[in-house]
């Protein structure tokens, strides 16, 4: 504090009033210096002395790994990376750069954890969030009833069997177990739905998938193995006829149909064209009508068959 003091005797000795400080004296002081000489003459003048903090605080902090909840949300709190911290004068204050995260934060960020005092002295440390999603999407399925094409076959795709299945960071794709059919499916099947997300999440439903028989204008006989009319390969696209199907019975076909004993066969209508032939050992029911008289039908109903058809 001395800043050039004399006595004309000589200075015996120089004291303070306050010579130690602490964090508490953080500012501006006022202490008087007193100058006594060799003969106990004393003198004494008031000077300021400013106390500051030049010391950074001090932090230890640890890597996290965040899961994402239900609706693609994660948060964490200051107490969740920031293992000690210390500062000679106490912290006024830490900060977590980052501590709310969703869908968009998945994989790794960079968190900025930063320490202050009230001197505005100010500590940081860096470290790694994770954020992870771990959450299933939730698949909803319906029973949905198809018909096949004229080709007897379709393709199921599984948006007609997904009822707004939900993910909260989104859905990347669906997959069901079976989606071709034909002919030889008609009825109802069940099948599996499963949904995935981007992380690779999944969950899977159930639901009931119904094939109806195609509505073909007609259902053409071709007779290209044998004479068995249930033989589903004798029909065009593979598909036996059904009983409001119209059919036709071409004529130089490999093979002709027929409908053996014990068999009952119900169908919407007949046309046998000329030079072809239908026989019937069994039981052939028609709904409708037959297009010419069964004399000229090429129906040829064999001893045991039966012919029921409107009159």
């Amino acid at each position: 504090l001395d800043s050039g003091s004399i006595a004309d005797c000589g200075i015996q000795s120089f004291t303070i009033s306050k010579d130690s400080f602490t964090c508490d004296d953080l500012g501006s002081n006022l202490v008087q210096m007193t100058l006594t000489d060799i003969f106990g003459d004393t003198s004494s003048c008031q000077a300021n002395v400013l106390v500051e903090d030049k010391l950074a605080p001090s932090l230890v902090c640890q890597d996290i790994t965040v899961y994402l909840d239900a609706i693609g949300e994660g948060n964490i709190s200051i107490n969740d990376v920031v293992v000690s911290s210390s500062d000679n004068c106490g912290i006024d204050s830490i900060h977590v750069s980052d501590t709310a995260f969703t869908c968009n934060d998945v994989g790794v960020k960079i968190i900025t954890v930063t320490a202050a005092d009230a001197s505005d002295n100010v500590g940081q440390c860096l470290i790694q969030a994770t954020v992870i999603d771990t959450i299933a999407p939730q698949a909803v399925c319906q029973d949905v009833t198809v018909t096949l094409d004229s080709t007897g076959h379709i393709t199921v795709d599984s948006n007609i069997v997904d009822d707004i299945s939900f993910d909260a960071c989104g859905i990347a794709f669906y997959q069901l177990d079976v989606t071709s059919f034909s002919c030889t499916d008609l009825g109802t099947h069940p099948v599996v739905m499963t949904v995935f997300d981007q992380w690779g999440n999944l969950e899977s439903c159930a639901a009931n998938i119904t094939v109806l028989y195609p509505d073909f204008v007609y259902a053409k006989w071709l007779g290209i193995i044998d004479s068995d009319w249930f033989n589903d390969q004798n029909w065009e696209n593979g598909c036996i006829p059904q009983s409001d199907d119209r059919v036709l019975i071409p004529d130089g076909s490999p093979n002709n149909p027929m409908i053996a004993g014990g068999e009952h066969v119900e169908i919407g209508t007949i046309e046998v064209e000329l030079g072809a032939e239908l026989a019937v050992e069994g039981t052939l029911t028609i709904e409708t009508s037959i297009p010419n008289s069964l004399p000229n039908s090429g129906i040829n109903i064999l001893d045991g068959g039966q012919l029921i058809s409107p009159e």
